[in-house]
């Protein structure tokens, strides 16, 4: 299991940077972009970490960290929900403290990007769904 959960977050560590690459066009960036492998790092790093702990309260919640093995249906909803409700904290913060803002190309809703709303919910799912077929 040991293995397990360490190909799980270099996984979603991949994912997630795969993601924050392929979405960063969205985004207002600095023109000179000196600032864009590390943060783009940094954020994919996060989003991993955050995962991790949703797949850790989804083990709490079924009592061990085996439904990784199997994972049920309600397994999935779950962890896209919380994914959904993480991804909106996160991006109303960011909103509220000014840490990043969007250009015209980025489709919203309710004033949050969908690319990032979408990315924890989706790229857990596709985690799961690799260590599942491990």
């Amino acid at each position: 299991m040991k293995k397990k959960l360490l190909l799980l977050f270099a996984l979603l560590f991949l994912l997630n940077l795969f993601w924050e690459v392929a979405h960063s066009p969205l985004y207002d960036w600095n023109p000179q972009m000196q600032d864009y492998a590390p943060h783009i790092l940094a954020y994919s790093f996060m989003d991993a970490v955050y995962i991790s702990l949703l797949f850790f309260i989804l083990s709490l919640r079924n009592g061990n960290i085996n439904w990784l093995n199997k994972p049920r249906k309600s397994d999935c909803i779950f962890i896209a929900v919380l994914g959904l409700i993480l991804s909106m904290l996160i991006e109303i913060k960011a909103f509220y403290l000014d840490k990043w803002s969007y250009n015209s190309m980025m489709p919203q809703i309710f004033g949050l990007g969908l690319s990032p709303l979408l990315q924890l919910a989706i790229t857990s799912l596709i985690a799961i769904w690799f260590v599942k077929n491990e």
